[in-house]
């Protein structure tokens, strides 16, 4: 149902000032830095810091974000459920803001290598996810709580979005200079972690700034029974066609990022001659992502969300399997070659990011107006937990590539040459995923039941 004058009055009354919305946008820094740091140079700080032979180094850093699938949905059912004086996200927000910086330095701080190694790094990294389910799965539901309409979640959704490349820029181009300012080895990643983990803790404050008021739009006064029991929650997420579409998309699209941070170590160190190039490898991603976001939006609008979406996966796959070329030009072409793919990935990366999460709010909103029950929490504690789960997995195959492909490991001391199959390994284990990802994500997008416009408030 269109939105009458008088909702339009209530949005008025419901709106959040710039400084909220932008505090909200803020917190993509914890999310992002943490996301992206680990997915960037974990799986290299294992087999080349700490001497973790690739297979299993790959093992760790999937096996303890399966632990999310159990996590993130039972922090959603929680925070669903809480009621207290500053309203049922806050406390968890509050949880994530002290746990998710500590356990995150933590992993980098491993007094061990080889197998002992290997065990430090998943034991934290699960303690890790414990504080980023606290943050990041009330984090997800708030721009459809405090969002007062369409208009005002996707203008929070920008501000997450804008943020998020801050992150990335951030987390990819400041982390690996300020290891190598730290002197490389096990004390260059701890200076880093430390730094890191001071961006995550203020990117936390800045979510609890606006998640101080109370939840109070249309959407969360409609809301007339408290949350169900989990298992209804989770059968009816698995009934939501338009959630589970755009859920599998997102989780392709997620797949393929993580297998290029990953990889960008590798292939910086091995192509390019050194790690330090990662930094112009990020700036061609984030120079175009952060001029092409409002030129997304615009698109959307006029276009539909669908056809936008289709348009940024092409892009986001044609750039990325490019990279495809690397090993057969002349050390020269490298770097601009490299530079020119991830910039056109850059643009679609853009565009899937951006359109995948105002989708996701528009969907929460509706839900909650359909069900009249408070269950967002459960729909992005699955959203969160497929994320990283799709991460971790575009990490191990990474991994498990190199292992295949004859990698060899070693510690922050020892200088190794890698075999011709190796080589191309760090290449075809980034392409070849991407393009497996990307045509499953954009079959995905013809199917019926599509999530393919903005929902409108009832």
């Amino acid at each position: 149902m269109p939105v009458t004058a008088a909702g339009n009055r209530d949005d008025a009354v419901y709106a959040l000032t710039t400084v909220e919305r932008a505090a909200f946008g803020a917190g993509s820094l914890a999310t992002a830095t943490y996301a992206v740091v680990p997915g960037l140079v974990l799986l290299y700080y294992l087999t080349n810091v700490l001497g973790v032979a690739a297979g299993v180094a790959g093992l760790v850093v999937f096996l303890p974000k399966l632990l999310d699938l159990v996590y993130n949905p039972i922090v959603g059912r929680l925070s669903d459920a809480t009621t207290s004086r500053w309203g049922p996200r806050l406390p968890w927000l509050a949880l994530g803001a002290i746990a998710l910086p500590a356990a995150f330095v933590a992993v980098f701080y491993s007094p061990f290598t080889g197998v002992a190694a290997a065990w430090w790094v998943g034991i934290t990294l699960a303690l890790a996810g414990v504080g980023f389910s606290a943050f990041v799965v009330p984090y997800g539901v708030l721009p459809a709580e405090l969002g007062s309409g369409p208009q005002e979640r996707k203008s929070m959704t920008a501000w997450r979005m804008g943020f998020l490349g801050v992150a990335i820029l951030v987390a990819g181009g400041v982390a690996p200079l300020l290891t190598a300012v730290g002197g490389g080895g096990t004390h260059g990643y701890r200076v880093m972690a430390v730094a890191m983990g001071c961006v995550i803790f203020v990117g936390t404050c800045a979510a609890l700034y606006s998640a101080r008021r109370p939840a109070q739009t249309r959407v969360s006064a409609a809301i007339t029974d408290g949350p169900g029991a989990l298992r209804t929650a989770l059968s009816a997420a698995r009934h939501n066609q338009r959630f589970s579409i755009l859920f599998a998309v997102f989780l392709l699209v997620e797949v393929v990022i993580a297998a290029a941070l990953a990889g960008l170590p590798y292939l910086a160190a091995q192509f390019l001659g050194t790690e330090e190039a990662i930094a112009p490898l990020f700036v061609s991603v984030l120079a175009p992502l952060l001029l092409t976001m409002p030129l997304w939006t615009r698109a959307a609008i006029r276009f539909g969300d669908r056809r936008c979406l289709q348009v940024a996966l092409t892009f986001f796959g044609s750039g990325t399997c490019s990279a495809t070329a690397l090993p057969l030009l002349g050390e020269q072409s490298r770097l601009p070659l490299a530079c020119a793919v991830f910039a056109i990935a850059g643009i679609g990366f853009a565009g899937a990011q951006l359109l995948a999460n105002t989708m996701l709010v528009d969907t929460l909103a509706e839900d909650a107006g359909a069900s009249r029950e408070r269950r967002a929490g459960v729909l992005v504690g699955l959203w969160s937990a497929g994320e990283t789960i799709a991460a971790a997995a575009g990490a191990a195959v990474y991994g498990v590539i190199l292992g295949l492909t004859g990698f060899v490991s070693s510690t922050s001391h020892e200088i190794v040459s890698q075999p011709r199959s190796a080589q191309w390994g760090m290449v075809l284990g980034l392409t070849g995923t991407a393009a497996v990802c990307i045509l499953g994500a954009l079959a995905l997008t013809t199917r019926s039941g599509w999530v393919g416009e903005s929902v409108r408030d009832t």
